[in-house]
């Protein structure tokens, strides 16, 4: 992208120019050479511009989310579409369902570390009840971290090049979208300087680090017993501060809430979706003052009479 032109899209460089410390053209197997004020890698994980080229660090998140591999599978549309994605537990990690419009998506994401490919495909197909002779199986490597920067010299990283965090949460695009308006902003405010590009990197890092908190809570937390995979999960000491602090504040049922707040989470993973997570393990705060009746306000309010009555707006076809 430079001020002459609006931008080039090379998807495979034969040779990247190094001038100044950062990345000064790209030589494409086509013969043309691709000059710029600032490069995008969207090359997934290969990385080839930031990690391979500038040589930023990769950091792995291998010593708390264990999962390296994902093993998929589509499988016809139900006839009932549910409206819903599922996830499931087995027994090396998690398979999801996603239906859409022309086929269901399915996947088993796991660790190399507890369970082989041909394993991982079996159980799959066992919990899809397909046979395993006729099955589109796809195994996929999941590079699961974050470069230790996002933005180094005139090279920013967007997608999988700037990092992954397994999809149990499905956060990925989220996190591009969020790296693309943090970067506008700062050039906006700043330009091209050191000062905008270390905030840039501390901001889009942190996020990461926040989501990775997020997910390795579910795997912290299983009460699982089924396999080696869930109880190494379970005695895992690899814990942020971050995340140390909300569970010490859940358990002494504290106020979740202003924890949340007072450590200025709630960018992606807020109140809400930390007291979902955690409500299943049973420890809760005592009930706030001046509850109305039983501090049921569902039973209070009378929903079940108001839904009734909003109901009778609409006519199902069978119905009509």
């Amino acid at each position: 992208m430079t001020g002459k032109t609006p931008s080039h899209q090379c998807t495979d460089p034969l040779r990247t120019v190094i001038a100044g410390g950062g990345t000064a053209a790209l030589h494409i197997r086509e013969g043309d050479t691709i000059e710029g004020d600032i490069f995008i890698d969207c090359t997934g994980f290969k990385s080839l511009l930031l990690h391979q080229t500038l040589n930023v660090p990769f950091l792995s998140f291998r010593n708390n989310l264990f999962n390296d591999r994902a093993v998929v599978c589509p499988t016809p549309l139900f006839s009932d579409i549910p409206v819903e994605t599922r996830s499931t537990a087995l027994s090396n990690g998690w398979a999801w369902q996603i239906p859409l419009t022309n086929r269901t998506g399915n996947g088993y994401v796991y660790s190399s570390d507890f369970i082989d490919d041909d394993s991982a495909a079996a159980e799959l197909c066992q919990h899809l009840k397909i046979e395993e002779s006729s099955a589109d199986l796809r195994t996929l490597n999941m590079k699961v971290g974050q470069v230790a920067e996002h933005w180094s010299k005139n090279c920013l990283a967007l997608g999988l090049s700037q990092g992954f965090i397994e999809p149990l949460e499905a956060t990925a695009l989220h996190e591009v979208q969020t790296s693309v308006e943090h970067f506008i902003d700062m050039v906006n405010d700043g330009g091209f300087t050191e000062q905008q590009r270390h905030t840039y990197n501390q901001q889009i890092s942190e996020r990461f680090e926040r989501v990775r908190d997020y997910i390795v809570a579910h795997y912290k937390l299983n009460t699982r017993d089924n396999s080696p995979y869930w109880q190494a999960n379970r005695p895992n000491e690899h814990l942020s501060e971050s995340l140390l602090q909300l569970l010490d504040t859940w358990y002494r049922r504290g106020d979740l809430s202003e924890e949340i707040k007072r450590q200025k989470l709630d960018s992606h993973f807020g109140s809400t979706s930390w007291h979902c997570l955690l409500a299943g393990y049973g420890a809760f705060p005592p009930l706030g003052a001046n509850q109305p009746g039983k501090g049921d306000l569902h039973v209070d309010n009378q929903l079940d009479a108001l839904f009734s009555g909003c109901l009778m707006n609409f006519s199902h076809p069978q119905y009509a």
